[in-house]
């Protein structure tokens, strides 16, 4: 029996003997006497010694997926709304617009500040030339300077107002929330509209002070997503916390990840595994080796060459390398594992 190839990052490291193809060797039950073991019915299992591999190092996390940018949008003026572009769930443009008041109002109030405008204009220009000939006080040809100054800023506040009647969108994203429908009389500064920016999302874990040092900026990072049948995605740290949260003892760290056809969704739980540049040797049994007992406690049978008996172990596992799994307790390394007929022995078979 053979390892099945392990992922391009492991590798072998002074393997035992691949496999003990044991078939012909009886494993007698557990009996009372010789005798007894003698008449009991043979079970043919097979066994194998635990395979070493070297891997990157790496620190497993879970956390959350949020949009790269968030943006809380609402109208600065007041009015009864026109008309909604978009419904959530819509993709949309920076600058595209997303909704509009009713504008009569501001047009015309724009309007007759422009005329105000115009008008001060040209009493300014026919006091400046009276005040060329002296005609009149300098103290009058300012006040048409003041006059005109302010007529022109309350038209730049009604061009404003004007602009403020519609709702552009300030990023390029997805409309996670509309919060108006058309004829709705809205508020200045209340948000009705939510749009998140999902290319790129960004993941955030809570690293662990003991960890925390092992993480920088340009990192990458492997990122599994649960709800996607597993889909795994590449990432890289682009924010690793300076101070930890007072409550849970975390740092904040976030992770970037590209997705360009929108699958991954903020508020998915994502399990994020971060490499260093050291390695460490693990041991792993083919992952159907493992069984676990009523109780529900992983443990794998060794096979004792002279007893000639198998015994279970309660162990812990760890990472999966293709079908391979790692035994990270409850195995010294030397021992001999069956990894084939372990569901029809029991402890001391």
């Amino acid at each position: 029996m053979s390892i099945r190839l392990l992922p391009s990052d492991l590798r072998l490291v002074a393997p035992r003997p691949v496999a003990f193809a044991l078939c012909g060797l009886l494993v007698s039950g557990c009996g009372g006497s010789d005798a007894a073991m003698e008449s009991d019915p043979a079970i043919p299992v097979v066994v194998r010694h635990l395979a070493r591999v070297e891997r990157p190092d790496y620190v497993g996390l879970s956390g959350d997926v949020e949009g790269w940018s968030t943006a809380n949008v609402g109208f600065l003026v007041p009015g009864q709304l026109q008309s909604v572009a978009l419904r959530e769930g819509q993709a949309v443009q920076q600058g595209e617009l997303l909704a509009e008041l009713e504008r009569t109002d501001y047009e015309l109030n724009l309007e007759r500040a422009a005329a105000q405008r115009e008008r001060g204009e040209q009493e300014l220009a026919r006091a400046s030339a009276v005040f060329q000939q002296r005609g009149i006080p300098e103290n009058d040809f300012e006040k048409a300077e003041t006059a005109l100054r302010m007529a022109r800023a309350q038209e730049g506040m009604a061009q404003k107002k004007l602009a403020d009647s519609r709702i552009l969108s300030p990023l390029t994203g997805v409309v996670a929330r509309r919060g108006v429908e058309p004829g709705e009389l809205v508020g200045p500064g209340i948000a009705v509209f939510t749009v998140v920016q999902i290319n790129p999302v960004q993941v955030r874990v809570g690293v662990p002070e003991m960890d925390i040092e092992g993480f920088a900026v340009g990192q990458r990072a492997t990122v599994t997503i649960p709800s996607l049948s597993g889909a795994v995605f590449v990432g890289r740290v682009v924010v690793v916390g300076i101070a930890a949260d007072p409550a849970a003892r975390t740092y904040s760290v976030k992770i970037q990840v590209a997705n360009p056809n929108h699958r991954i969704r903020p508020g998915m739980i994502a399990e994020v595994r971060v490499e260093n540049d050291a390695t460490i040797t693990a041991q792993t049994i083919p992952a159907e080796a493992v069984v676990r007992d009523p109780d529900g406690v992983t443990r794998v049978f060794v096979y004792d060459a002279a007893e000639q008996r198998v015994h279970a172990r309660r162990i812990e596992v760890g990472a999966a390398y293709g079908t391979e799994i790692e035994i990270r307790s409850g195995l010294a390394g030397d021992e001999v594992v069956v990894i084939g007929g372990q569901h029809r022995v029991r402890d001391g078979s």
